[in-house]
This record gives C-alpha cells, structure tokens and sequence, in this order.
C-alpha cells in the first residue's frame, strides 16, 4: 500500500475487480484511490448469507491503523433495489432477480431472469395459504384452488366427471 495513502481515512471507497469464492473466506481485488490497489483483501460476510459482486461493484473497505491491513465491506450494483419502504427487505443479485420481503404485504419472489426451482431431497413441499386462493398461471392456462374449489382454466366452468360422478369441488372451463 502507497504509504501517501494510510492516514487519508480509515474507511474509503474502493472498485471491485476480482472475487476469489473459493476458500473458507472469500477475498477480494479492487482500487482504491487513484493509483492505489489492493489483492487478496478479506471480504467477511454475514451467517447465512453469501453474495459474489460482479466486477466494478462499489463498496467500502476499512484500514487498519498504518498497517497494511484491510477489510472490504458490502459493494453493491446500479441494479441494487432502491426506495424500499421502511422494515422491509430485499435480496437481490445483479440480473434482477429479487426476493422481496414487503412488511404487510408478504413476501414477492421474482425471477427476472432464469426460472424458480424448489427441490425436496426428501419428503414434501407444501404450497399453504389460510385465507385467499392460490393461483397458478402458465400462458393461457390457469388453475385456481380456494377453501371450497378448484377451478380449472379460470374462474368458473362446469364441474368435472369422476368416476364416481360430477365433483362439487373441481370445475373446469371446457
């Protein structure tokens, strides 16, 4: 590290330019002030939560005294989630592809790009809601189930021939 450098500010803003994920921590390569780079710096991250920063993501790193020592914090994108209402949060990655913690309102998952996959090594997956419907949309096709039908194509329709006879729960638009 230029020594000129050490006592301008204990935090500064710093360039992204490479990320190694590989170890047991992940370390980063960025600029800093003009002239001044630095590889190999310790990026820690939360439990449960790990990112990788595309190249130029801004963020901050941390000098320690007038060693050469550092700790690289955050660095987010132009495509980080902005004007997001108190008590809420976002997970986001840099194709647009967001999980949306909304307070009140739920939670909204969207997949910008790319599909959503949820994969059960064993047991179950369990769709619930207590109230509402739950509707699920591909095209033109629709099916929606609430607490006393299910109805097939959309709303409405004609009930469905079992072998047992007409069903009083599944109605389908023929």
């Amino acid at each position: 590290m230029p020594s000129e450098f050490w006592a301008a500010s204990e935090l500064s803003r710093g360039k992204l330019s490479k990320v190694d994920d590989s170890g047991d921590g992940q370390f980063v390569d960025f600029a800093g002030y003009r002239g001044e780079s630095f590889t190999k710096v310790l990026r820690p991250q939360p439990h449960g939560f790990s990112s990788h920063p595309p190249a130029d993501a801004v963020g901050i790193f941390m000098r320690h005294g007038s060693s050469d020592r550092l700790s690289a914090i955050g660095f987010e994108t132009p495509s980080r989630p902005r004007s997001i209402p108190a008590g809420t949060a976002v997970l986001y990655d840099a194709a647009g592809n967001l999980i949306f913690a909304k307070g009140g309102e739920g939670v909204r998952l969207t997949a910008a790009q790319g599909g959503v996959t949820v994969t059960a090594s064993a047991g179950n997956v369990l769709v619930e809601s207590t109230s509402g419907t739950i509707t699920l949309k591909r095209g033109g096709m629709v099916v929606i189930v609430s607490d006393t039908r299910i109805d097939l194509g959309g709303p409405g329709g004609q009930r469905v021939a079992t072998e047992a006879g007409f069903s009083n729960k599944v109605f389908a638009i023929l």
